[in-house]
């Protein structure tokens, strides 16, 4: 495809870095800054309500009449810049097992982790809250005055507060693995259970040794406690008369979505994949890595599956097939007696009885809270997502902005085929099953353009040398997975540009100017539909390396993405400039 026809296809996007006002600023100065400045903003709401009533907003704290303002950040150990210039250190720093909030800051638990909420005579409508929260949503509820669903992401288990805290939450103790050291000084670390040593760094679940059993049976049962805890609870809460807010303890209506169990919804409730991987990909099991997300004008929840790769296996072939191969891959440390590493181990999943289909984590989940239907939405890309921003304006398309949460990874938007009527209707849920999924490719000029990841879309000839660590992820072929493509001085495992190159062409039997993304698909030939189709779901369960492969700039780790309803501008925070063997930023764009 020429240079001329590519442009009918992509739309320019401009950009601006905070710059040269913030690079003398410490992270700690920098957020002693927004503390103050957001206290006008935010210090008379109890709480946010996410959804259609607006915000009381009242200033926690008058100006004072030189401008400054009464209000004072909490003293730190070390001479902190602060409003009005302000230098002290405090003398003695006590450290206290609870939240310290400034002056006129309150808070109050509403509820934590392991409790049983529900009406107490019908156990089968309880639910018990999951572990470690994240994005958090308080979405009204429709003809019920001052009363909400409360959606938590739970994303992943820490292990070492989670594994000792599990017996007094639980009431039962977890299995006592342990990691010892095979020889004195070495870095290999292996799991220890009941005095039998696994000396290897894999477990095979499928076909464990004889001796090994017992282990594996422990790391079972504490893999399948820890997906028990992960995904989304859907939480009734009310607002009392103070403004604070209560859990209704006795309801029927509170909801759990994890990766091994639903509890309490409806059998009725939708538990499905929309998009064109809908027609080769099973029904998903659940959810979880559930980092952030966003609310729809509509009332539906946006939730993010980020890192998956820790649960199931990332990498899929030229067919869109998973190599889940039972291998369960560990790491740890020694020193404590019971660390419960297996839920950090890549491929947990696979302790399950019934393992999932690895291609049904990693996408934008939305939810319906009333319901506790759950749909994933394949047409805006399975990646490490972040945190989805929309913008649903009427007679306009439908937009989401979305970050990719690894070191190398991209900034995406998706635009939807079809309008919006009126961005308020629940029938706007459907717009996020059609559309074109794009990917930043910026310039050093603070310019740029949106690239479609489309099966018509051509190749570019991969730049490694400009990423920080010198190699970057693309699709590997014939095999799949990822390729390592590196620069000369790249100090990892890597293959040259030019091997891949030829590689591409030796697999889709063209010259490398020829080849687009639909070519490096194979379409089974038992598939009975649309192949264009078929290839567009493949490039959509493995949009982190085929945005590579079409120019899509490696990235310095995007998080968190915003829209600003004013003028359109979108926000991005960029976190981490550095390289790793997960991948690295384009230097031109993102210096270190």
């Amino acid at each position: 495809m020429t240079s001329k026809a590519q442009s009918l296809f992509r739309e320019s996007i401009t950009f601006n870095f905070v710059g040269p006002a913030l690079t003398s600023l410490s992270r700690r100065t920098f957020l002693s800054f927004v503390g103050a400045s957001g206290i006008v903003g935010l210090g008379g709401m109890t709480f946010p309500l996410l959804g259609c009533v607006p915000p009381r907003i009242i200033p926690i704290s008058k100006g004072n009449s030189d401008g400054g303002w009464s209000w004072r950040p909490l003293a730190y150990p070390v001479p902190l810049p602060c409003v009005k210039g302000c230098t002290e250190a405090s003398s003695t720093f006590e450290v206290q097992d609870t939240l310290v909030l400034p002056e006129e800051y309150t808070w109050s638990s509403v509820i934590s982790w392991g409790e049983v909420i529900g009406p107490e005579n019908e156990p089968s409508r309880c639910i018990r809250f999951g572990y470690n929260c994240d994005y958090t949503a308080l979405v009204p509820r429709a003809g019920r005055t001052n009363e909400f669903f409360l959606v938590v992401n739970h994303e992943y288990v820490s292990a070492r507060p989670w594994t000792h805290g599990y017996s007094e939450v639980y009431g039962t103790p977890l299995p006592e693995l342990s990691c010892v050291k095979l020889e004195e000084g070495s870095k290999e670390v292996f799991l220890s259970f009941k005095g039998y040593v696994h000396d290897s760094e894999e477990i095979d679940l499928a076909h464990p040794p004889a001796a090994a059993k017992d282990l594996v049976a422990a790391a079972s049962e504490i893999a399948l406690a820890s997906l028990c805890e992960v995904g989304v609870s859907i939480v009734h809460v009310r607002q009392r008369d103070d403004g604070t807010i209560e859990v209704v303890r006795d309801s029927k209506d509170h909801k759990r979505i994890s990766f091994a169990a639903r509890s309490n919804i409806s059998p009725k409730a939708a538990l499905l994949m929309t998009g064109a991987a809908k027609h080769f990909i099973g029904t998903p099991a659940g959810t979880a890595c559930n980092c952030s997300g966003g609310v729809t004008p509509w009332g539906t929840v946006l939730t993010c599956e980020e890192n998956y790769q820790d649960i199931v296996v990332e990498e899929v072939g030229p067919e869109g097939l998973s190599d889940s191969r039972a291998l369960v891959h560990f790491s740890g440390e020694t020193g404590d007696a019971q660390r419960g590493l297996p839920i950090a181990w890549m491929g947990v999943s696979e302790a399950l009885e019934n393992p999932p289909d690895p291609r049904t984590l990693g996408w934008v989940c939305e939810i319906f809270p009333e319901t506790g239907a759950l749909l994933k939405h394949s047409a805006l890309g399975r990646f490490r997502h972040e945190n989805v921003a929309i913008r649903a304006r009427s007679g306009e398309q439908l937009a989401a902005y979305m970050g990719d949460d690894r070191r190398g990874g991209h900034v995406w938007k998706y635009v939807s085929s079809a309008k919006i009527a009126k961005p308020t209707d629940p029938r706007n849920s459907s717009l996020f099953e059609t559309g074109t999924l794009f990917v930043a490719r910026f310039t050093s000029d603070f310019t740029g353009d949106w690239i479609p990841l489309t099966p018509d879309t051509p190749l570019v000839i991969p730049e490694p040398q400009h990423c920080a660590s010198g190699h970057m992820h693309l699709p590997g072929r014939p095999d799949g997975g990822f390729a390592s493509v590196g620069s000369s001085t790249c100090k990892m495992p890597h293959m040259s540009v030019a091997a891949y190159v030829t590689s591409i062409e030796e697999f889709t039997e063209k010259s490398f100017d020829d080849v687009t993304l639909g070519d490096l698909i194979r379409v089974p030939e038992s598939f009975r539909g649309d192949s264009a189709s078929y290839k567009q779901g493949v490039i959509l369960i493995d949009a982190f390396v085929m945005a590579n492969a079409v120019g899509g700039t490696p990235s310095a780790r995007p998080e968190d993405l915003e829209v600003d309803e004013r003028d359109g501008s979108i926000f991005v925070a960029f976190t981490d400039s550095t390289g790793r063997r997960e991948g690295s930023p384009d230097t031109r764009i993102f210096p270190d």
